[in-house]
């Protein structure tokens, strides 16, 4: 559960992954340094998604007291009615639910507004059944939702920490009450596995107390979501997510002036280290519709280069401070 892959990995920028190689290096780089964030479903292309999960998110601004009241309830009903389901301390202000079920795959329009709105009623439905007081409306009714990642270092959107890490809560840990969920919260623990099951979202909309059906009509989340995959996973520039080489790489199609060798090197290498093979690299390039790109010679070039981590000082000095804020790599 929220390892596998495709999904996507954020913040501030998210990005679409699709290797292992690329999601580890993600999380080395970012943990500790910037909130690290991974959509809750799985998605076989940016434009369909495989539901199998319901997640709910429960905080509270002064005492954790409420969301855990709120989410032993939800324990409750998953037990009562043999639900499985997983809880997530955030690392701060509450708790992650989720109900596990049967995956179910969406593609077209029509087919993620049904189930949009089938979460959304689901989670409003259980606010109003069992009198929840800390349920986060802005996290309701999203397609794409993206929450916070198990053994991650809790970061917020300024940077602050507070030496507490997203933590996944066992059944026996949760029960014992919220000290004991705080202290175990000083270690990482460990990402939960994505139990097998055939209960069905109908099924828990067969168990909720007056449930009402309602509509959601947020736009849809993800970006790019018109991407198809073509044999081989070849990356969007939007998907480079290091604000700075995006910048770099935008040269007007079809004209003779090319991003200099410099951030075409570093854009190579981020590439390469995300998990990209060369081919894909190359034929990223070849997209950008430089008027002087030459297979073999860019083939070349691309094999030469190892993987790692762009030269961001160098990047700096050639568009400055203010694009570091939203980089997915942060100012490094």
């Amino acid at each position: 559960m929220f390892t596998e892959l495709p999904r996507f990995f954020g913040r501030p920028k998210t990005c679409y992954v699709e290797s292992e190689v690329a999601l580890k290096n993600l999380i080395r780089i970012c943990n500790g340094k910037t909130p690290c964030f991974v959509s809750s479903y799985v998605f076989p292309t940016k434009s369909s998604i495989l539901v199998d999960n319901i997640p709910s998110d429960y905080d509270n601004d002064v005492s954790l007291s409420p969301p855990y009241n709120d989410v032993a309830r939800l324990k409750d009903f998953c037990i009562d009615h043999s639900f499985p389901y997983v809880i997530d301390f955030s690392g701060s202000k509450g708790f992650h639910h989720f109900f596990n079920v049967e995956p179910v795959y969406c593609a077209d329009d029509s087919e993620k507004t049904a189930m949009r709105d089938k979460i959304y009623s689901i989670q409003l439905s259980l606010e109003e059944a069992f009198q929840l007081t800390s349920l986060d409306h802005k996290f309701t009714g999203r397609i794409n939702p993206l929450i916070r990642l198990p053994t991650s270092k809790y970061v917020d959107k300024n940077g602050k920490k507070n030496g507490l890490y997203c933590r996944y809560l066992e059944p026996e840990d949760f029960e014992k009450g919220i000290e004991h969920i705080v202290k175990l919260a000083k270690k990482p623990g460990k990402v939960p596995k994505t139990p097998e099951t055939d209960v069905t979202i109908d099924d828990i909309i067969h168990a909720i107390p007056k449930f009402t059906l309602r509509k959601q009509r947020r736009t849809f989340d993800g970006e790019n979501t018109n991407f198809k995959r073509e044999g081989i996973v070849v990356p969007t520039l939007e998907g480079i997510a290091a604000i700075c080489l995006i910048r770099g790489l935008q040269f007007k199609k079809g004209t003779a002036i090319n991003p200099p060798h410099e951030i075409r090197l570093e854009a190579t290498a981020w590439l390469k280290y995300m998990g990209y093979r060369d081919v894909a690299v190359v034929e990223f390039f070849k997209r950008l519709g430089w008027s002087s790109w030459d297979f073999t010679k860019t083939m070349e070039q691309v094999r030469s280069v190892l993987p790692r981590l762009p030269k961001c000082t160098m990047l700096r000095a050639e568009f400055g401070d203010e694009l570091c804020k939203d980089c997915i790599l942060g100012r490094r």
